[in-house]
Parts: C-alpha cells; structure tokens; sequence
C-alpha cells in the first residue's frame, strides 16, 4: 500500500508517475480518521490522534499534489471516499474540486454488489460514497443511487472492513468509464 506520509514513498510515487505517465490514476486513501461513524465517542484532543489526523491530512495534501498534476498534463484522476467523510472539506480537497472539469459523483455501494451479514442473513451494504474526478465517462458510470429494492445490512461491529476492497462490479464500471 501507498503510506504518503513516509517521504520515501512520495518519492517513489513521483518517480514512477513521470517515468510512465498513466493515463488515470485512482486513489482511495485510509478514511478512518475522516469517517464519522469510526469518531464517535473517542477523545477527539489526545496527541496521539492529533498526529493521526496530521498524517492523515499529509496523505490527501500529496494525493491532490497527484490529481493536479494529471489535469494539467491532460491526464485524468478518480478520488474515492465515504460521503460523509470529513475530508471532503479540506481546503486542498476544495481546490482541486475547484478546478475546470472535475466534478463529483455520489454512488451506493450495493447498487456494486457490496454485501455484508446481519440478522436476516448476507445482504447489499449501502455504503454511500463519494467520487472526484474529471472524467465525464467514469462519472456517468459510478453514478449509481440505491434502488430501494432490497433490505441493507449495516456495516457495523467490524464490518465496515468489507467495504475496503471494492466489489469487482465497481471495479467494472471504472474500467468501462476509462
């Protein structure tokens, strides 16, 4: 995994986005720190999760440095986070949504096939998230809200872990929208 709060992999990452020059790159930094549900009731005012929150922060700043290169070389970028993720509202997040032809997309998660166990047995897990990008075509394809037609289980008591890795439908619509 990328850890851009260790310069070494920042260096890294530069390295190989200028010898290659991909065409798109995806991120999906840690959410833990930004994501509400995983905040509740913990001390928000301890150093450890101050220097948590900073290295955090220091991981989205170098992932928007990444997005903004993409644009200006012509190339293009997808950002994913839950929707309500904190992060959303950084100002470096802001800027990049600022800028000419980036826009942000709102999908469910089940509409996907992600699924999760509860009491009724395995069902679709919402998981509303959010996507930046400036790709009209990987926009149009993530697009997605819930269809209303099924129960949800919740992602609690660990199993929020499951919506981590992207349900391989997900990963289809992004291949078809590049």
């Amino acid at each position: 995994p990328w850890d851009f709060t260790r310069r070494s992999m920042r260096t890294k990452a530069w390295k190989l986005i200028e010898t290659t020059e991909p065409d798109i790159i995806i991120g999906s930094p840690p959410c833990k720190m930004f994501s509400i549900l995983q905040n509740l009731g913990k001390k928000t005012d301890t150093e450890e999760r101050r220097q948590a929150m900073k290295r955090a922060i220091s991981h989205i700043e170098f992932c928007m440095k990444i997005y903004k290169h993409q644009i200006e070389k012509g190339r293009f970028f997808m950002h994913e986070h839950p929707v309500a993720a904190s992060s959303w509202n950084l100002d470096c997040v802001r800027q990049i949504l600022a800028m000419k032809d980036v826009t942000t997309v709102t999908t469910d998660m089940c509409m996907h096939g992600l699924v999760a166990h509860d009491s009724l047995g395995t069902n679709p897990a919402q998981k509303r998230t959010k996507l930046m990008t400036n790709s009209v075509e990987i926009a149009h394809e993530l697009c997605l809200k819930c269809d209303g037609m099924h129960h949800h289980a919740r992602l609690l008591r660990g199993q929020a872990r499951l919506a981590e890795r992207w349900p391989d439908e997900f990963c289809r619509a992004i291949c078809r929208g590049i």
